[in-house]
């Protein structure tokens, strides 16, 4: 490409043929070598803008995603908030049941007019063992083991025979055979 200059500078530029393309060849490079460079340059402003849209069309993805993040994250702060409320509550709930069976729960009536004929219901939620009762004057009935929500009926010879005013009777038990005695005063309703 160089060598139709050196040709010049020799004066044989009429003696070689050659010459004379290599001068067209480098004025045809010459000429379209700015052209070439709109051409590319053009490519690279169009392949820059699709980079560009691509990048964007990404980043918009990704905003999305980060925002169901944060959406999802919130939602999980929310219910986290919402179980350990449950579990306070539970546990408030069980601490009042769990107070509400410490409180022996007896009952203990007459029935259907009959003076001697009564019952005697465990309306706690154990067995009681070794259930007793025991009336002012010493006398006891015994009535074994009681399961939770059982009852036992009795004559209570005192009432009929005697005609006895009793206004409470003490109740007896045991939470686990051969445990420690409970004991509960309960009115005797008529």
């Amino acid at each position: 490409m160089v060598t139709w200059f050196l040709h010049l500078m020799q004066g044989d530029f009429s003696r070689n043929p050659t010459a004379w393309l290599d001068l067209i060849i480098s004025m045809f490079s010459l000429a379209a070598a700015p052209i070439v460079k709109i051409f590319d340059s053009k490519k690279a402003k169009i392949d820059a803008r699709n980079a560009q849209h691509n990048f964007d069309t990404q980043l918009n993805v990704l905003k999305r995603q980060l925002e169901e993040a944060h959406k999802l994250n919130d939602s999980l702060h929310a219910q986290i908030e919402i179980a350990e409320r449950n579990a306070k509550a539970s546990e408030i709930q069980a601490s009042v049941a769990a107070r509400a069976d410490s409180i022996p729960r007896w009952d203990i009536r007459r029935i259907n007019d009959r003076k001697i004929q009564y019952v005697i219901e465990n309306q706690n939620s154990f067995t009681a063992f070794d259930v007793q009762i025991r009336l002012d004057n010493g006398t006891e009935y015994n009535f074994e083991d009681m399961a939770a929500g059982s009852s036992s009926k009795f004559d209570f010879i005192e009432m009929g025979i005697w005609d006895l005013q009793q206004d409470s009777i003490m109740i007896e038990w045991s939470d686990k055979p051969n445990g420690k005695r409970h004991t509960l005063k309960k009115a005797l309703l008529s």
